[in-house]
């Protein structure tokens, strides 16, 4: 069985960016905060072998993610940062996180690929099914033009490129 899990942690450098948040938009900026310190003490935890201090029911985000953190899975986290200056100690924070998630004993097992690779290889599969029936289309003349050295087609296209400037 495989199962994707997509969780976005944006939100939490809200409060101290803007001084006037709504009361529902202050809320989930905590929550976020909350749940991105509950993330980061499972990963310590679980990194120094103590899973057993971890409260999985206490945090929503903890309960969708316990299964990818722990056991038998493949891990994938993607940071986005802010380019903003006033925002480098929480590119910093994401950063940190992120790379903290390296030190997960995680072990996928042989023979069942991850949801990640099996939805890369099945999308990589229909890309060449794709390109293939565009190659099919094609002239037997052009097919044999592109067989050749690769380097030599790129000298004629640089020399044509140049005689015509």
């Amino acid at each position: 069985q495989a199962r994707l899990c997509l969780a976005s942690l944006a939100g939490t450098e809200r409060v101290e960016a803007s001084g006037n948040l709504s009361p529902l938009s202050l809320r989930e900026s905590l929550n976020a905060g909350a749940s991105v310190a509950a993330l980061s003490g499972a990963v310590q935890s679980l990194s120094h072998g103590q899973p057993g201090r971890i409260a999985w029911q206490g945090n929503a985000l903890l309960q969708l993610l316990q299964h990818s953190l722990c056991g038998h899975t493949s891990l994938t986290v993607l940071a986005t940062l802010s380019p903003s200056e006033s925002l480098a100690a929480d590119s910093l924070a994401t950063l940190r996180l992120a790379t903290s998630t390296r030190g997960l004993p995680l072990a996928p097992r042989a023979g069942q690929p991850s949801a990640v690779r099996s939805a890369l290889h099945h999308a990589a599969a229909r890309h060449a099914s794709h390109l293939a029936s565009h190659v099919a289309a094609l002239p037997a003349d052009a097919i044999d033009e592109f067989a050749g050295d690769p380097s030599a087609a790129g000298a004629e296209a640089a020399g044509a490129a140049g005689a015509a400037g």
